[in-house]
């Protein structure tokens, strides 16, 4: 463990090591089962805690959470519906331990997975450490669910090529850890970013010489709730946030989806987000229409093509959401160079 971490008490008693935030929204059953493996960890019980931020939750999870024997100690916090950026703030906030543990409410973690971020900040200092999320795709099928699972898999896999060169895409705050200090430090995250939060966290983390590593050891399975749909609404959150997270950091423009999207097709979907959104959105709702139809004909590139004018039309409408007019796009990528 980092130095002076893992030293025991003079008591006896193990000292607290590490501070594990799961924010959580209506997912009692996930969140449950993330507690029972918290509670199969190799370090001693003493050496945790965990904190559960209810956000916004309506049903049982809040009676679930506080009902459940834990061998470590547990901290169920409630707040209204304010996002997972401050869920994750108010978590760290009541977290007591020196190393701050960073965990979505859908992960099975390893029962060396506490132990794995704990010694990769052995040498101390400013490190963010990303753990590995291998994921269980039980609800999705079809091509969707092949595509799904080849994301997961080269994202993990860039990272773990030798030389690797990380860049604030790569902070996933659902497995990651860093010291509280440093957390604090910078301020937390962002909270008036509903999407994306974790990449404007990098962000700062990069600017303030934060050393970003990838630890497999450090794993969990991520039981995947992602559908289609879903997706679709996922990538409308990342067109508006990711205008939001350009006004903050202007130099990063450039490397923004809406300022590298080229081609025909995205200045299509471009000009339906902003001046047509009511033709743009009907023909959206044919989409998945059309891209059953081309599986079921095995038409696997026809498949590809649609989904992929999908997500983009769905970007675009969160960036026009977010600017409104289509001029403003073009002050917008003028940011930078201003």
């Amino acid at each position: 463990h980092s130095p002076g971490w893992g030293l025991p008490m003079k008591d006896g008693a193990e000292r607290l090591l590490a501070s594990v935030i799961i924010p959580t929204h209506e997912r009692c059953s996930s969140l449950l089962r993330a507690l029972d493996r918290l509670g199969r960890q190799s370090l001693p019980a003493g050496a945790l805690e965990v904190v559960v931020v209810a956000d916004g939750c309506t049903d049982d999870t809040v009676a679930c959470a506080r009902a459940f024997a834990a061998p470590y100690r547990l901290i169920v916090l409630e707040q209204p519906a304010s996002g997972p950026a401050a869920a994750r703030n108010a978590g760290a906030a009541a977290a007591a331990a020196p190393l701050l543990v960073f965990m979505d409410d859908d992960i099975a973690p390893d029962t060396g997975f506490v132990a794995a971020h704990l010694s990769a900040h052995d040498d101390a200092g400013d490190r963010v450490v990303i753990g590995a999320l291998p994921p269980v795709l039980a609800a999705q099928r079809g091509l969707f669910r092949e595509v799904l699972a080849g994301w997961w898999q080269r994202m993990f896999a860039v990272m773990a090529e030798p030389g690797h060169v990380f860049t604030h895409t790569d902070l996933l705050t659902g497995n990651v850890s860093l010291p509280a200090a440093l957390f604090q430090r910078l301020g937390g995250f962002d909270e008036s970013l509903r999407c994306h939060e974790d990449y404007e966290f990098g962000i700062r983390l990069l600017a303030a010489g934060a050393r970003l590593r990838f630890e497999p050891a450090a794993w969990g399975h991520h039981h995947e709730h992602t559908d289609f749909a879903r997706a679709l609404r996922r990538k409308r959150d990342e067109g508006r946030a990711d205008v939001m997270i350009g006004r903050k950091h202007p130099t990063l423009i450039p490397q923004l989806p809406l300022a590298r999207y080229r081609g025909t097709d995205h200045r299509l979907l471009r000009l339906l987000a902003f001046l047509g959104p009511g033709l743009g959105d009907g023909l959206a709702r044919l989409g998945p229409v059309l891209m059953a139809a081309a599986e079921r004909l095995d038409r696997r590139g026809a498949w590809q093509r649609l989904c992929d004018l999908l997500l983009g039309y769905w970007y675009w409408r969160g960036v026009a959401g977010e600017l409104g007019r289509l001029g403003r796009l073009r002050r917008f990528l003028a940011l930078e160079r201003v």
